[in-house]
């Protein structure tokens, strides 16, 4: 009968932390495309297009707010 060794993964902690924190910037973002759409209806109807690329480009994700 031959032995086999079965690889487990251990759910990386750090991953785990990263993505958490990941989920907490993006809910801020939703939240704040939320509000500013709420008072840009009250003044236009509209929301801007150019700063709704702005807040959502790729380059912006990863910048910190102090």
């Amino acid at each position: 009968m031959h032995h086999v060794k079965i690889k487990t993964e251990r759910p990386d902690l750090e991953g785990t932390g990263a993505r958490s924190r990941l989920d907490a910037v993006l809910k801020g973002l939703v939240e704040k495309t939320e509000n500013e759409r709420e008072q840009n209806e009250g003044d236009t109807g509209k929301i801007s297009t150019d700063s709704l690329n702005k807040e959502l480009s790729p380059s912006s994700a990863g910048k910190r707010q102090v």
